[in-house]
């Protein structure tokens, strides 16, 4: 059995089958996986390396001087790790079926009661949640929650069609169904006007011309989606933060949130989208300050900036300007 580097298993754990199987370590579990061709390999390098760099930057932005740049090193290791980590777990939780999820992770009774309550009681709902944890498990949730009405989540492609093809394969061995983040609102919509439930991951960079809005986030202001809040008032439906946390016994919890539109004024959209952007930030950034290496450091948050000077950003944010016929647009749009 050959033990492999955090830096190898990016590659490991990315390529499906991909050339010559051999058995695999790493964090207590085992796989058998199949080694990169030249091709991924060399996307992937490029990749790891690209994101680690974000992650050095963002570590600085978000702790400042206040850890030592060992600490940061550390906790961008601890983090690649439980990247690593949850991504492994998704490989052995599918295909998600009941007893292969509840070997790695728990629900407390809590969580079905304030499933009943957020989502049951409106028959459909939106879930929000982060690159916090092992948010690929997240697709399970129908299985884990089974009061849970039908889960569309909304992805990211990679940009890679043999990787794309890979996590395309593991999201849709469960009951929830996934959608590509170009089209992908539509899609959603038409899910929850059927009575599902929508799932977003929605700590991604937004531009303002897509809709996004900005909100304080790890000290500075971040490109925001608002799609959940949209959603909501369209709907009239709850949305709700959820979690896969990791335990120290090597396990997942999920946790669930409050509903984030709580007490916000549908007829005043603007405001509206404002407010939950700002509290899903707070929530999120709480989470990550609790347990930082639970986080993905090395996802590029900051892709947008508020102004043209780069200022505290890291080197890969960029700066489009104002735009009057998208804040236009969007104006009218969240109105509907």
């Amino acid at each position: 059995m050959r033990r492999f580097g955090v830096a190898t298993w990016a590659f490991v754990v990315l390529v499906g089958p991909l050339g010559a199987q051999q058995t695999v370590e790493f964090s207590g579990l085992t796989w058998t996986v199949t080694a990169p061709d030249a091709q991924v390999e060399e996307y992937l390098g490029r990749e790891a390396l690209r994101l680690r760099n974000g992650g050095v930057f963002l570590t600085d932005v978000a702790f400042g001087d206040g850890r030592t740049p060992a600490e940061k090193r550390r906790l961008l290791r601890r983090s690649y790790e439980h990247l690593v980590r949850g991504l492994l777990v998704g490989l052995h939780a599918t295909p998600f079926r009941p007893e292969r999820v509840a070997r790695w992770v728990d629900v407390p009774a809590e969580v079905h009661a304030h499933s009943r309550q957020l989502i049951d009681s409106a028959r459909r709902g939106v879930i929000v949640s982060g690159h916090y944890g092992s948010w690929e498990v997240l697709l399970g949730l129908p299985v884990l929650v089974p009061t849970l009405p039908s889960l569309s989540f909304l992805i990211q492609p990679l940009g890679h069609p043999a990787v794309d093809r890979f996590f395309e394969e593991l999201r849709t061995s469960g009951d929830a169904q996934s959608v590509a983040r170009r089209g992908g609102a539509r899609q959603l919509t038409r899910h929850l006007a059927a009575g599902g439930v929508a799932g977003i991951l929605a700590d991604r960079n937004v531009r303002t011309t897509e809709g996004g809005v900005w909100a304080p986030f790890l000290g500075l202001q971040a490109a925001t989606a608002t799609l959940p809040a949209r959603l909501a008032r369209r709907f009239d439906v709850p949305v709700v933060p959820v979690f896969c946390v990791p335990t120290p016994s090597g396990r997942y919890r999920l946790e669930v949130g409050t509903d984030l539109t709580e007490g916000l004024d549908p007829d005043a959209p603007a405001a509206f989208d404002r407010a939950f952007a700002e509290r899903w930030n707070r929530v999120l950034e709480r989470r990550i300050r609790e347990q930082p290496e639970a986080w993905n450091w090395t996802f590029m948050r900051f892709k947008s900036r508020p102004d043209r000077e780069l200022g505290p950003y890291p080197p890969y944010s960029g700066w489009r300007g104002p735009d009057p016929w998208a804040d236009s647009t969007l104006a009218r749009q969240r109105q509907r």
